[in-house]
């Protein structure tokens, strides 16, 4: 590792040796020993908050810009450590950070290979959104660089800590910091799942000052209540609403705006639906992505992979309104989609799940799929409402695009 880290550039390109420390690094902090640090530090590790003031106050105070062990391991990032691995409700490490920020605690110490307390508190799968809140509130670095050149964010992405991301860009996150290799959050988004990839695209939309994108939020759209069912606008299928009461006071407002099915909006598509037994099995985009680039995947649910599915409803007779995701095929190493190729279409409850083909649609799929291009994220998706009408009708509105869903 050593011989490594002493390599004179700034930040570390693979050639250099970046993608081998990265491995040595890894495997050594799997076996950190917590008995080799100081009782001050092991009573950060382990969260108890009184431990740690009987530290303070004695005229000894502990040196807060200190370093513990050969990892150079600040205070913050021991608190972050414990704060991954001890229960939660038990410790108090939340406290401890702040406390500890309050008698002059460092944000910005970095290790041996240049990663902060808030570089790693995104880089392990048990997510504390409310202590990245802290250090952020409390002046941490959200763009600092570690001698990968990486910031904060790409761990964030890499381990799906959606919450952490969302804060992290409200922070001022640069989605355009290139790492050693030249690779920037913004290119590396859309292989890091559907809920990245909407954290992501509000903040792009926001802070281009674009207007927020329909079902946005789920919440009611009069009165903004999120914690009860809702019901669709018969009309557009797309503002909800809690209450009809609701639903009434809202309409003069929402008239204005209200796009119901026409021929005018809509492209009429023939789903395909791959027979029972045949040897086709769906997985998400950004699951085969990390796969092909070695990131690793977490298992998936039955329906996650069942490659068709029709809505009950639909299959007795009635026309089912719907929220679509239509994903492109994509090439797995640039995630350029794949002209001509198969769209995958289905909902967050995967109670639809088909294919559009170009043989089954030809003008109406060569539509969508320029809609597709335009106006979905990178050319790769996009979410619009769709009426199932029958198991060979999709009727799929295409003038109003809805904000990124998380699915």
């Amino acid at each position: 590792m050593r011989s490594i880290l002493d390599h004179p550039s700034r930040y570390l390109k693979v050639k250099d040796g970046g993608q081998r420390l990265r491995t040595l690094y890894r495997q050594e902090t799997l076996n950190f020993d917590t008995s080799r640090i100081s009782s001050f530090a092991l009573s950060c590790v382990v969260g108890v908050l009184q431990e740690v003031k009987k530290y303070f106050g004695k005229g000894q105070d502990p040196d807060l810009h200190g370093t513990e062990t050969s990892f150079e391991f600040g205070y913050a990032t021991l608190v972050v450590y414990g704060a991954q691995r001890v229960q939660e409700g038990v410790a108090q490490h939340y406290e401890i950070m702040g406390y500890l920020i309050s008698q002059g605690l460092p944000l910005g110490s970095q290790d041996i290979v240049g990663s902060t307390a808030l570089h790693h508190l995104v880089n392990f799968p048990v997510e504390r959104s409310d202590l990245v809140r802290l250090l952020l509130t409390k002046g941490a670095s959200v763009n600092q660089q570690n001698r990968y050149g990486e910031v904060p964010l790409f761990a964030a992405f890499q381990l799906k800590l959606f919450k952490s991301a969302d804060i992290l860009l409200e922070f001022g996150a640069d989605l355009d910091v290139a790492e050693a290799d030249g690779i920037t959050p913004r290119q590396s988004f859309i292989r890091c799942g559907p809920e990245i990839t909407a954290v992501v695209s509000k903040w792009v939309r926001r802070r281009s000052g674009e207007e927020e994108g329909s079902r946005a939020e789920k919440a009611c759209g009069a009165c903004g209540r999120n914690d009860v069912s809702l019901m669709n606008c018969m009309k557009c299928q797309v503002m909800r609403y809690c209450s009809a009461q609701c639903q009434r006071q809202h309409w003069p407002v929402h008239k204005t705006k209200c796009q119901p099915f026409a021929p005018a909006n809509t492209v009429l598509l023939k789903p395909y639906f791959e027979p029972k037994g045949a040897d086709y099995h769906m997985r998400p985009l950004d699951d085969l992505l990390r796969q092909a680039t070695g990131l690793p995947t977490e298992p998936l649910r039955e329906r996650e992979t069942r490659p068709a599915r029709i809505p009950r409803a639909t299959a007795e007779g009635d026309s089912k309104p719907l929220i679509i995701k239509i994903q492109a095929s994509v090439d797995p190493q640039t995630v350029e989609p794949l002209s001509g190729h198969d769209f995958l279409v289905y909902t967050k409850k995967r109670d639809l799940v088909c294919r559009i083909r170009r043989e089954d649609n030809g003008i109406q799929y060569d539509k969508i799929a320029k809609v597709v291009k335009e106006k979905g994220v990178q050319g790769t998706k996009i979410y619009l409402a769709a009426e199932l009408k029958s198991r060979e009708l999709l009727s799929v509105k295409t003038s109003e695009v809805l904000e990124v869903q998380p699915f």
